[in-house]
């Protein structure tokens, strides 16, 4: 069975876990967010009420220096047809008179509380908080490959003490590199996290070291 893991829960990340699941439903699909909660930067679109789309886009209503690159773009967000896709899901929308589309009840909460409710039925994780573990600076990744830089600790001691407990895990140069197989399970991706968690918990920070 393959596994999908997306990294970060914001609105493309959400809609991106959603179609993954939609288009592979035997898929396992997993999404990481280093906030505590997803959907943090949806919820403030459009001043609070998610601004969907503009039925009166056009490439002359945008500053650039090469209008015909920018056409197919536009096109191509018109193909994706996103208001018929938000429309499969169930929500209503309106229009302003400036062409802003908005959902029906102006809330953004509502938007993100239907993707969640269409997550949950297509059984996809959602993984949260990952910024909350001690010593991480930032996350980064593609595919199952994730790669997590740290303030204040070494990536090569965090590798060894991970390995201590029974994770495998890599480096590469300043960064812990996880890497996990296609058939990794659900059960598995949080004993996981737990192992780093508790690693990183237990770490002391110590000075940088020369690269070599």
């Amino acid at each position: 069975m393959a596994h999908i893991l997306i990294l970060g829960g914001g609105a493309a990340g959400l809609a991106a876990a959603l179609a993954a699941a939609q288009a592979a439903p035997a898929a396992r699909v997993t999404v990481l967010e280093r906030n505590p909660k997803v959907g943090k930067k949806l919820l403030a679109t459009g001043n609070g009420r998610c601004n969907l789309d503009n039925t009166a886009i056009a490439p002359e209503k945008y500053f650039t220096a090469d209008p015909a690159a920018l056409r197919p773009l536009l096109a191509a967000v018109d193909a994706a047809a996103p208001l018929a896709w938000f429309e499969q899901l169930g929500l209503y929308t309106r229009t302003d008179e400036a062409g802003r589309v908005y959902p029906y009840s102006n809330q953004a909460a509502d938007v993100l509380a239907l993707l969640e409710l269409h997550l949950q039925r297509h059984t996809v994780q959602l993984r949260t908080g990952l910024a909350k573990l001690p010593h991480v600076k930032n996350i980064s990744g593609i595919g199952l490959m994730v790669g997590i830089e740290f303030f204040d600790v070494q990536a090569a001691d965090v590798l060894a003490a991970c390995r201590e407990k029974g994770l495998l895990v890599l480096t590469a140069k300043t960064r812990l590199r996880l890497l996990p197989p296609l058939t990794v399970s659900e059960h598995e991706v949080d004993m996981a996290l737990e192992v780093l968690a508790e690693v990183l918990g237990t770490m002391e920070p110590t000075a940088p070291k020369e690269q070599a």
